[in-house]
């Protein structure tokens, strides 16, 4: 098979900017073996596609055309889909496979534009660009890929298009996040996803990690097999971290050098036990607009499990609210240490800081409010990259547009998902095939309701929260009671700027 040049990646400064294989193709997968024997001669019914089957038809060709994308040139994402020039790395080795495999399937060829950190607002960089693009009525990039909270916003004022009108992108896969799906799309639109196409959806979700040594020298239960039977709750976490406790040194206080059971902080760690307890403030009504489903006894009970966790338990060591900083380098660095049995930390601290101990660990998902809570739930922050297609994209290019941002997410199950998951991060720095298992039970359990509350609501739920846990004060009865009056007006602004929007598309 004859492969094209793989990319041409250009860094542009932002002044211009501002104004200017092996497996190609999408092949069935395998269906499901039927035990149940049936006559040879007997029409056999036919299956319905997987969830993780791609569904793009065979023979697509667009003639060698350039699809241009823009991305950023930012640590965490620079390797989402710009491979480098390293291909030793395994995952380089799978995002340019996984690039090949659109370009040959299709006949395109990627044109990617690298945009870096330009020293002020680093996130929001890229979706300025694409509005003022679009509102001049260009089209410089075919796809765009940025953080979430700043396209959302964006799309709210028509920049992007419905990714549901376009011939061959079926947001119903499984290889799109359909957590974020959910909150994500309004009424019968969408317009960004996100994926098994990006590296950060992986990275940035919040899990627990926790020490396989320390859990067998003690005679602890499994947590495995604690969150196969439902039990991983915040009560239990707490009762088992409790007494894990012994002062090391001997110096007759708590410092960073103790054996513990548990570490986290008190800043963005926080953020992450608004949708693992699934304390959720909107939801969905029956036209798939938000509508308001807080709970004060929810919310505060929440609250009150995270302080007992943090500051009555005998063996949690929590990171002060300044320290706790976004890459969770302070928590990495204690739990590496080999003295703590549990940490809560983003996967891609895991990736760069846990590497080359000298004992195993395995992760789960963080754990539930309770045992009646009816599944586990897994925070992404909101920076994670989502895929957007500008409006102002030819009418010509749609299809052509539709089919690679479906090939690029299928591929990347194919190619990113186990190279990320089961070689690079399961095998090298888990190692050990449990740890796989647990990795799609927590990629399906993925959530993103925590931007679209605050767009949604225009409410600070991040800051009030994380402010009653550095503050060691569960205020939740006040707090709500004086934002709860504004929210239905909110709620009703938003869901007529998607009516609309989308009523508009539909002309």
């Amino acid at each position: 098979m004859k492969h094209k040049p793989l990319l041409r990646v250009s860094v542009l400064a932002l002044a211009m900017l501002l104004f200017a294989g092996v497996f190609a193709g999408c092949r069935k997968e395998e269906a499901p073996s039927d035990d149940t024997t049936s006559q040879e001669t007997e029409e056999q019914t036919p299956t319905a596609p997987g969830p993780y089957e791609c569904e793009l038809p065979e023979g697509l060709d667009y003639d060698n055309a350039t699809i241009t994308m823009v991305c950023r040139d930012m640590e965490g994402v620079q390797d989402e889909f710009d491979p480098g020039e390293d291909q030793q790395s395994l995952v380089n080795k799978a995002v340019f496979d996984r690039n090949n495999a659109v370009q040959d399937r299709l006949n395109v060829y990627f044109d990617i534009t690298m945009v870096p950190d330009n020293g002020t607002d680093t996130h929001a960089t890229i979706a300025r660009m694409v509005e003022q693009d679009v509102m001049g009525g260009g089209c410089t990039f075919q796809i765009v890929t940025a953080p979430n909270y700043t396209i959302a916003p964006s799309a709210l004022e028509g920049n992007y298009m419905d990714l549901n009108r376009l011939v061959y992108t079926n947001l119903d896969k499984s290889y799109w996040a359909q957590g974020f799906n959910e909150m994500a799309s309004a009424g019968n639109a969408q317009y960004m996803a996100t994926g098994m196409a990006t590296l950060s959806l992986y990275r940035f979700m919040y899990v627990t990690v926790y020490n396989n040594r320390i859990f067998t020298e003690r005679g602890l239960e499994d947590l495995f097999d604690v969150v196969n039977d439902n039990r991983w709750t915040m009560e239990y976490q707490y009762e088992l971290a409790n007494d894990l406790y012994v002062d090391l040194n001997n110096i007759g206080e708590r410092d960073e050098d103790d054996f513990y059971g548990f570490v986290s902080g008190a800043r963005t760690s926080v953020d992450s036990y608004w949708v693992s307890c699934k304390a959720w403030v909107i939801g969905r009504d029956e036209n798939n607009y938000y509508t308001y489903i807080g709970s004060t006894d929810r919310i505060s009970g929440m609250v009150d499990q995270v302080l007992n966790l943090y500051y009555n338990c005998d063996g949690s060591y929590i990171i002060p609210y300044g320290d706790d900083n976004t890459d969770n380098a302070e928590i990495v660095n204690i739990f590496s240490k080999g003295n703590v049995a549990m940490a809560n930390m983003k996967i891609q601290a895991i990736e760069t800081g846990l590497q080359n101990l000298d004992f195993e660990f395995s992760i789960v998902p963080l754990p539930k409010y309770d045992s009646q809570q009816d599944a586990y739930y897994t925070n992404v922050q909101d920076q994670v990259t989502v895929i957007s297609i500008p409006r102002t994209l030819k009418e010509a290019d749609r299809e052509m547009i539709g089919a690679a941002i479906e090939g690029l997410a299928y591929e990347g199950y194919r190619y990113i998902y186990p190279a990320y998951f089961e070689q690079a991060l399961s095998y090298r720095y888990l190692k050990n095939q449990e740890s796989a298992d647990m990795l799609r039970l927590i990629y399906e359990s993925s959530n993103f309701v925590m931007v679209y509350q605050g767009l949604a609501t225009d409410v600070g739920w991040t800051t009030m929260i994380r402010n009653m846990i550095r503050d060691k004060s569960n205020s939740v009865a006040g707090q709500l009671a004086g934002v709860v009056g504004g929210i239905p007006a909110a709620l009703e602004e938003i869901n007529g700027k998607f009516q609309e929007l989308e009523q508009r598309t539909q002309e």
